[in-house]
């Protein structure tokens, strides 16, 4: 469990009977608004987000994507784009943010302007540019499956109609590998992408909730 407190965040372990094991903090989080984050069993943790104001070498605005080994020791902190124009906005909105870990120890945070691949240690391996559809389409999400990503993107169509499409592609190089726009036959929420079997999707019908896959072309 993430918790915040007045001087930064901390890492919160329960056991299988829900009894608290233990505290970390990480280390230079004070003045951070979090948006993504992902722990291992191993206790490290991904944590992407930006500072709202400017706190030590950190000026308003600036996105914040980092790895923490298990002591709460920040590892690697990578720069994501330029400061954000609209704090305000940020703050009521949120930002473009997402993260997937994969059996490797390795793992991919997903954020406006580019996908971060991280390796096993925390070291930025490679760095892929974010490919939409069109500006008003926002990433809500990112999945891996043996050696392939799904970015979930979204955008309000007409009457408000939320309208997603998926982008697959390589995690090793970012080749993109394809976009997958469902058809009105399907719901628009997906769960969960497979490289061998697509999407599936969860929508409802008559008062039952319904599960739909789609294969990948």
């Amino acid at each position: 469990l993430l918790v915040e407190q007045s001087d930064g965040f901390y890492v919160v372990r329960f056991d299988s009977a829900g009894k608290e094991v233990g505290r970390t903090k990480l280390a230079g989080t004070s003045g951070l608004s979090a948006e993504a984050f992902a722990a291992r069993d191993d206790g490290s943790v991904l944590l992407h987000g930006f500072f709202p104001d400017a706190v030590g070498d950190h000026v308003a605005g600036e996105q914040f994507a980092g790895w923490f080994d298990n002591a709460g020791r920040l590892v690697s902190n990578e720069a994501v784009g330029k400061p954000l124009a609209d704090v305000s906005k940020a703050l009521r909105y949120g930002i473009e943010s997402a993260i997937a870990l994969t059996p490797m120890h390795g793992s991919y945070i997903a954020t406006s302007s580019a996908i971060l691949h991280f390796d096993s240690t925390g070291k930025l391996q490679s760095r892929f540019p974010i490919e939409r559809p069109d500006a008003q389409s926002r990433v809500a999400g990112l999945q891996w499956s043996d050696g392939w990503l799904a970015v979930w993107l979204y955008k309000t169509g007409e009457n408000r109609v939320i309208e997603p499409v998926f982008w697959v592609l390589d995690g090793s190089d970012g080749h993109k590998l394809g976009m997958f726009r469902p058809g009105v036959d399907l719901p628009n929420s997906a769960a969960c992408f497979s490289r061998n079997e697509g999407f599936l999707f969860i929508g409802s019908k008559k008062g039952l909730t319904t599960l739909d896959r789609a294969p990948l072309p």
